[in-house]
Order: structure tokens, then C-alpha cells, then sequence
């Protein structure tokens, strides 16, 4: 069976949101191990003072985070934040982003230009 990152790079590009948000939930579960820890961009403080539409245990400037230890319940979160078109970021203990962002709008990018034709020079940047 194909890995979850292999699944979104040839998923089809009328695929449906929630199901290219539950493909990058299993991904992001499967770059790290419980305690699961994950944060979206969302500012609440002053002035906007935006309530964040997810459940978050910290906040940190212009970040809301979460620490979960379980698997169903952070898939659950994972998939709630990319349909409401956040990207989320893979954090570390001490709270930084570690790794690249994920969002339905990058993964889709990132398939289309896996499944673009190659091109005999295809390596040449044109400059």
C-alpha cells in the first residue's frame, strides 16, 4: 500500500477537499509520534481579537497550537483546520515550526507538478 504522501502527489485534481484533508491528516500523523503537536496561523489577540474556529491548548504571537496524544482525535483537528483552509505546521517541544507547511492548496500544487509530463530537458532553468 502507498505511503500517505505518495497518495496525495497522485491524487486525481477534482478530488474532493475533504478527502485531500483527510489524506494530509494521516500524512502529518505519520512525520511524528504521540504527543501529537500541531499549529495553524490565527492572530486572537488585539485588536482583531478573532476567536479561533479550532480547539488549541496554547498560543504563541499569531499561532494557535495544539498537544494531543491521541491519534483519532488529532486526525480529527488536522482535517477540521484544512477545511477551514488553514495551513498547519508540524511543531517541536519548545514550539517552532519544524518542517514544511501543509494545506489542501500546497498539496494540490505539489501533485499537479508531480504529475505534470516531463520534458526531455526538464532539469534546464531558463534564465
Amino acid at each position: 500500500m502507498a505511503s500517505a504522501s505518495q497518495r496525495l502527489l497522485e491524487m486525481e485534481p477534482g478530488r474532493p477537499d475533504r478527502a485531500v484533508a483527510m489524506m494530509l491528516a494521516d500524512k502529518c500523523i505519520a512525520l511524528t509520534v504521540s504527543p501529537f503537536r500541531f499549529a495553524i496561523n490565527h492572530d486572537i489577540r488585539p485588536p482583531k481579537n478573532l476567536a479561533c474556529p479550532l480547539e488549541y491548548t496554547w498560543t504563541r504571537k499569531d499561532k494557535c497550537g495544539i498537544e494531543l496524544k491521541s491519534t483519532h482525535l488529532m486526525r480529527q483537528w488536522l482535517t477540521k483546520a484544512f477545511l477551514c483552509g488553514y495551513t498547519v505546521y508540524l511543531i517541536n517541544d519548545r514550539r517552532e515550526s519544524i518542517g514544511p507547511p501543509h494545506s489542501i492548496e500546497i498539496a494540490r500544487r505539489r501533485a499537479e507538478n508531480h504529475q505534470r509530463p516531463k520534458l526531455e530537458n526538464d532539469d534546464d532553468i531558463p534564465f
